[in-house]
C-alpha cells in the first residue's frame, strides 16, 4: 500500500513540475516576438479596416505583456502558471464605436484567459474550458531577412489600403488593378492610371521605378504620384498571415496575396 501511495506521489509530483516547466518553455518561446491579432472570437476582423488591424499587435517581456487594441496601449502581468492580466493598464483614446467595441471585447477575453499555448508562429488565449479564443501571428520583420524581390516573386500582390490617401479615391475597376508583382530581378503593377516598373536596389527595396504615360482624373493622378513615391521610399517590410506591408516616408502601404 506504501509503496503504490509513493508510486502516485511521484507521479503527481512529476505533472506539477511538467506543467510549470512547460509554462516556463512557453514564456521563454514568446518573449521577444511581436505578435498580431489575427482571429478573435466573437468579432469578424475582416471588418475592421486593414490599417487599423495591423496595429493589433501584443509583446512579452520581462514578465509583462504590451499591446494595442487599434485605439490605445495596454501593458499586463505575466502570471506564474498562466498569463493573467491581474494590473491591466490602458490608455483613454476614444474612437469610432465599432473600434471602441473591439477594444472592450479583445481586452475582456484577453483579461478571462487562463492560459496560453505557443504552437510555431502563432500565439493563442484559451478559456477556462480550453476553447480557442484569441490567435497572434508571429510579426515577421523583412527589413533584415530576406529582400522585397524573394516576398513578390512569381505573387502577386493586391493593395488593400494606403495611410496616405484613400484608395477609394479610385474607382472599384481601379482599386482591383492595384496589383504588384515580381519576375526575374523586375517588379511591375499598376498604380490607379498607369503602369509601373522598377528594379531593386541593393538593400533589396525598389529602385529607379517608370511609369507609362496615360492621363486620368486630377484625384487618380494625385492618388498615382503618392503611391508612386511611397514605393519609392520604402523603409520596412513586414509579412503579417497573408498582409504585406510596407513602411514608407510617404505612408504606409497594406497589400494582400
Amino acid at each position: 500500500m506504501k509503496k503504490i501511495f509513493l508510486i502516485i506521489f511521484m507521479m503527481i509530483t512529476s505533472i506539477i513540475s511538467f506543467s510549470s516547466n512547460t509554462h516556463n518553455k512557453l514564456s521563454e518561446m514568446a518573449r521577444s516576438k511581436k505578435y498580431h491579432l489575427v482571429e478573435l472570437s466573437g468579432i469578424d476582423l475582416v471588418s475592421i479596416d486593414a490599417s487599423v488591424r495591423n496595429d493589433l499587435t501584443l509583446k512579452i517581456k520581462d514578465n509583462r505583456v504590451y499591446g494595442f487594441t487599434g485605439l490605445n496601449a495596454f501593458t499586463g502581468d505575466l502570471g506564474n502558471e498562466s498569463l493573467l492580466f491581474e494590473k491591466i493598464a490602458v490608455t483613454k483614446v476614444a474612437g469610432p464605436e465599432n473600434l471602441m467595441k473591439l477594444e472592450d471585447h479583445l481586452l475582456y477575453i484577453l483579461s478571462e484567459s487562463e492560459h496560453y499555448v505557443v504552437n510555431g508562429n502563432k500565439l493563442t488565449f484559451h478559456s477556462k474550458s480550453g476553447k480557442m479564443r484569441a490567435v497572434y501571428e508571429v510579426i515577421n520583420d523583412m527589413n533584415n531577412m530576406t529582400k522585397l524581390e524573394d516576398i513578390l516573386n512569381d505573387s502577386i500582390y493586391t493593395l488593400k489600403s494606403f495611410s496616405k490617401v484613400k484608395v477609394s479615391t479610385l474607382s472599384k475597376i481601379d482599386r482591383n488593378k492595384l496589383t504588384i508583382t515580381s519576375k526575374d530581378g523586375r517588379v511591375s503593377g499598376y498604380a490607379g492610371v498607369n503602369n509601373f516598373f522598377g528594379s531593386y536596389n541593393e538593400n533589396g527595396f525598389l529602385d529607379k521605378i517608370g511609369t507609362t504615360r496615360k492621363a486620368g482624373s486630377v484625384s487618380s493622378m494625385n492618388f498615382e504620384k503618392e503611391y508612386i513615391k511611397a514605393l519609392s521610399t520604402i523603409k520596412k517590410i513586414e509579412m503579417i498571415g497573408r498582409e504585406l506591408k510596407l513602411t514608407t516616408d510617404n505612408g504606409i502601404l497594406i497589400y494582400r496575396k
